[in-house]
C-alpha cells in the first residue's frame, strides 16, 4: 500500500514513475495545458501498451484549460 505524501517538486518525475509501475491510473486535475500534456504523454501512452486502465478529469479552472 502507497503511502500519502505531498509532491511540491518535479511532479513530472513522480507521475512518470508511479505511472510505469501502474495497474490502473486515475488523474484528477483543475486545468490542463498543452505543455503539461505533452511531458505526461509518453508514460501516457506507455502505460496503454502495458493494458494499463487509464482515467483522467479535466477541469477548466479560470478557463485556463487548452483543447
Amino acid at each position: 500500500m502507497n503511502k500519502l505524501r505531498l509532491i511540491t517538486s518535479d511532479l513530472i518525475q513522480d507521475l512518470t514513475k508511479l505511472s510505469a509501475d501502474a495497474s490502473s491510473i486515475y488523474w484528477v486535475t483543475a486545468f490542463a495545458m498543452k505543455s503539461g500534456v505533452r511531458l505526461v504523454l509518453p508514460s501516457l501512452k506507455e502505460a496503454l501498451a502495458s493494458n494499463t486502465e487509464i482515467k483522467i478529469l479535466i477541469g477548466d479552472y479560470l478557463y485556463i484549460t487548452q483543447p
